[in-house]
């Protein structure tokens, strides 16, 4: 969810799942001696929530690619201890600006995956 904002993450991903699929290999190879008791609807499950998640990443990306306060250095000063910075996230003040593009492919995967 967080890799357009921090792209380290999907190397990092990547190396983590493929140690994942390294070690579980090694332990069905040297431990697992017995099939499982279970059937394969957690699998299934999963996969179906998965297809989720590119949409998730899409909507969060652009609230990260959005962000006034890094790309645009607009900032809004604490006058008072006790008010709260203001992030000038908006979500009905939508612009055509350099996160656009995200916009609209995160809204057309939601209309091909409903309809």
């Amino acid at each position: 969810m967080y890799g357009l904002g921090m792209p380290i993450l999907f190397p990092i991903a990547a190396f983590t799942l493929f140690n994942q699929w390294l070690c579980e290999r090694i332990v069905v190879a040297w431990s697992v001696k017995l099939p499982p008791a279970m059937d394969d609807t957690l699998s299934k499950n999963a996969l179906a929530l998965l297809k989720y998640s590119p949409l998730f990443l899409l909507f969060n990306g652009y609230w990260m690619i959005s962000n006034r306060q890094i790309f645009e250095n607009n900032w809004s000063y604490v006058m008072n201890s006790r008010d709260s910075m203001q992030s000038h996230h908006i979500l009905n003040e939508i612009d055509i600006n350099h996160s656009t593009p995200i916009l609209v492919m995160a809204f057309s995967s939601v209309v091909i995956l409903v309809v």
